[in-house]
């Protein structure tokens, strides 16, 4: 019986290093994670932008920042509490952000702080008369987004995203439905797909792309 005490000690003994080293582990890739969004969010002062919340957690979500570009335009830093790559961005799934665009009024000072912040490239530009050069942004070898002028001189530099949907024809109608507005669209892109811009009840600016109904194209 003592022989059988001992081993049931040893096995629960075994259990705590575990945990402990478990425990120390979990707390190393926390403090790693908390290093990484303090040091770019002390990047953005550094490159000119601003930071209006400083690292701050979400209980059971992670931590945050809330910061502007060296233009104003507003956005979050994010580091999860799970290790896994977030799935927020993907370039052709339904219900996800499919596409980024910058509005603003330098470009090329903006293609300059993101490119420093995020490693983020100049991906090439497709002329748009007037209105300037809509300039695209290549992160890992993929196209994630886009940077334009602003057409109003006095208008803050913003932050659109493009939300990929099942059928454009019927997220149109769920928009105006819930008492959204569609602005413009659908219209055809390059890729066979249909984009919308739209407010949604609230005027937050965003927009939706994907297939047209085969009757409606």
């Amino acid at each position: 019986k003592y022989q059988e005490l001992w081993r049931q000690e040893q096995r629960v003994t075994g259990d705590l290093q575990a945990l402990r080293r478990m425990a120390l582990e979990a707390y190393r890739r926390q403090a790693g994670r908390d290093a990484t969004l303090q040091l770019t969010t002390g990047k953005v002062r550094s490159l000119g932008g601003r930071v209006d919340i400083e690292p701050t957690d979400i209980p059971g979500v992670g931590r945050f920042s809330f910061v502007a570009d060296s233009q104003g335009a507003l956005f979050y830093l994010m580091r999860g509490d799970s290790d896994e790559p977030s799935k927020a961005f993907s370039g052709n799934e339904t219900g996800h952000c499919v596409w980024n665009e910058l509005v603003t009024s330098d470009q090329k000072a903006a293609l300059v702080f993101y490119g420093e912040l995020f490693g983020w490239q100049h991906g090439g530009a497709m002329p748009m008369g007037e209105a300037g050069d809509y300039t695209f942004i290549n992160h890992g070898g993929e196209k994630i987004g886009a940077v334009m002028n602003a057409k109003e001189k006095d208008r803050t530099p913003y932050w659109n995203f493009a939300l990929r949907v099942g059928v454009i024809d019927t997220a149109k109608s769920a928009i105006e439905k819930a008492g959204g507005r569609v602005r413009k669209g659908p219209l055809e892109l390059p890729d066979d797909n249909w984009l919308i811009l739209a407010d949604d009840c609230n005027g937050a600016k965003i927009m939706f792309t994907g297939p047209r109904e085969k009757a409606a194209a």
